[in-house]
């Protein structure tokens, strides 16, 4: 993920997640378990999908994330869970 990001977005580090759009209707969705950490898969596929749309980082975007995360029962973190 780490050459992805730096060939796609010049960045020299590894993104959680990164969308790329295809076509006005299709687009790829790339994410990186080791990095999205704590983040939720969930959570990263509609901020991904958002991307997508055209939507930029930013307070309208978190309230759609916000709105969608709580329709479909998800959330932004994922639970930490003992496992004793």
């Amino acid at each position: 993920m780490r050459e992805v990001t730096k060939k796609t977005r010049g960045y020299d580090k590894v993104s959680n997640v990164l969308s790329f759009p295809l076509s006005k209707t299709s687009g790829e969705i790339l994410i990186c378990r080791t990095a999205a950490k704590p983040f939720s898969i969930g959570y990263l596929f509609i901020h991904g999908l958002f991307h997508l749309k055209g939507l930029k980082h930013g307070a309208r975007m978190e309230l759609e994330e916000q709105r969608i995360l709580k329709q479909f029962g998800l959330r932004m973190h994922e639970q930490n869970r003992n496992r004793n």
